[in-house]
C-alpha cells in the first residue's frame, strides 16, 4: 500500500519504519520547508531505503505521489486542515492525537472539527483512524492483569515523558498526554459509556524540573458499571533524569509496568511486565495499531481506535480539561 507521512522528522520517523515492517511503500513525506523535508528524507533513507518524494506542499503531495492513505505526525494544530484535505482527495487517514485540537480555539471549535473529520470520512467511504495506541493495547494490558475489560471497575495509569517539547503548562500537559489513559478508560467502559463530569478532581504541581498532574474521573459504563479512574502524568526536564521513565497500568489493583525495547532483530518491540515476574515481548502498540489500520482499509471494516473513537476521546479530554481553569 502506498503511504505518506506527514510530519515525519520526529514520531513520524518512527511511523515511516513501522508501516515499511508491515510491507508498505513510503511515497512521500510532507515536511514544513523543502530544506526540512529533504533533509528528514535523507534520514528516512538511512533507515530504510527510502526513494519516495519530499514535499512541502500537500496539495502537490496528493496530486503527484497518489498516496491511498496518510499518516499526519505534525503538531495538533495543524491536524484538522490536513486530515480534511486528504480525506476530500480520497485518501485514507491515520491520526495523531488528538483528533483535533488547537489551544486558541474554543473546546467547541475544536470538538466540531473532529466531528467534521468523521461524518467526511463516512461520507466518502474511507477509513479514518486515531493514533492512540495504548488504547488499542489494553487487551494486552488486561490480560496481563488477570482480567478482561468488562471486569475492571478501577483503572490507573501513570506516564512520565522527557520530551522537550511536551508543554509544562499543567492544562496543556492534559491536553498532550491524557489522551493515552483516556483511551484505556474509554475501551474498558465500551460503547454508550458517560464521563461523569461532577466526579472530576485534579491536583498538579510544577518545580524547576517537573511538572505533574493527578486526575480522577469516574465513568458510567453501559453495562451498569462505574469505572473509576486515576491519571498520573508527568513531564521531566532529561537533563535531571537519573532512571528509565515509569509508564505503568493498573487494573483492579494489578500493576502491568511497560517498557519499549529494541529486539536482537533491530524492531522496536513493547515489553510488558507483571507483578507477579511474567515479561513478554509484544509488537509495539503503534506498531500493532498501525496493522490494524492496514487492515481496515484492505476490508472496509472499522478500524479497532476509529476516528468516532478520537472524536470521543477528545470530547472527554476538553471537559476535564475545562475543570483546570474551574478548580
Amino acid at each position: 500500500m502506498k503511504i505518506a507521512i506527514l510530519g515525519a522528522s520526529g514520531i513520524g520517523r518512527s511511523h515511516a519504519r513501522w508501516f515499511v515492517e508491515h510491507g508498505c511503500e513510503i511515497v512521500s513525506i510532507l515536511g514544513s520547508s523543502d530544506e526540512s523535508a529533504a533533509q528528514t528524507g535523507a534520514l528516512l533513507q538511512q533507515d530504510f531505503g527510502f526513494a519516495g518524494l519530499t514535499y512541502s506542499d500537500l496539495s502537490a503531495l496528493l496530486q503527484e505521489s497518489q498516496p491511498e492513505a496518510v499518516c499526519i505526525a505534525t503538531p495538533s494544530t495543524l491536524h484538522f486542515g490536513l486530515a480534511l484535505e486528504c480525506l476530500e482527495a480520497g485518501v485514507h487517514v491515520l491520526c495523531e492525537k488528538p483528533l483535533v485540537y488547537a489551544p486558541g480555539r474554543k473546546p467547541r471549535e475544536n470538538l466540531d472539527g473532529a466531528k467534521e473529520l468523521v461524518r467526511l470520512a463516512r461520507k466518502k467511504k474511507l477509513i479514518l483512524a486515531t493514533q492512540l495506541q495504548y488504547g488499542a493495547a489494553t487487551p494486552i494490558l488486561t490480560k496481563l492483569a488477570g482480567t478482561t475489560p468488562p471486569e475492571v471497575g478501577d483503572f490507573a495509569m501513570e506516564f512520565e515523558t522527557a520530551n522537550p517539547h511536551s508543554p509544562r503548562e499543567p492544562r496543556e500537559l492534559w491536553m498532550d498526554l491524557a489522551p493515552h489513559p483516556i483511551s484505556i478508560a474509554q475501551f474498558l467502559a465500551g460503547e454508550n459509556a458517560n464521563l461523569v463530569e461532577e466526579s472530576v478532581r485534579i491536583a498538579h504541581s510544577q518545580d524547576f524540573d517537573k511538572t505533574e498532574i493527578t486526575v480522577r474521573f469516574q465513568v458510567a459504563c453501559a453495562d451498569g458499571r462505574l469505572l473509576m479512574c486515576r491519571a498520573i502524568l508527568r513531564a521531566l526536564d532529561g537533563t535531571f533524569l537519573t532512571r528509565k521513565l515509569s509508564r505503568r497500568f493498573a487494573f483492579n489493583g494489578r500493576v502491568v509496568g511497560y517498557q519499549g525495547v529494541q529486539s536482537a532483530d533491530g524492531q522496536y518491540r513493547a515489553q510488558y511486565a507483571s507483578l507477579d515476574g511474567y515479561n513478554n515481548l509484544h509488537l509495539d502498540p503503534v506498531s500493532y495499531l498501525i496493522g490494524d489500520f492496514l487492515r481496515a482499509i484492505r476490508s472496509q471494516a472499522t478500524p479497532l481506535i476509529s476516528g468516532e473513537f478520537g472524536m470521543r476521546n477528545m470530547d472527554w479530554l476538553l471537559k476535564i480539561a475545562a475543570k483546570f481553569e474551574g478548580e
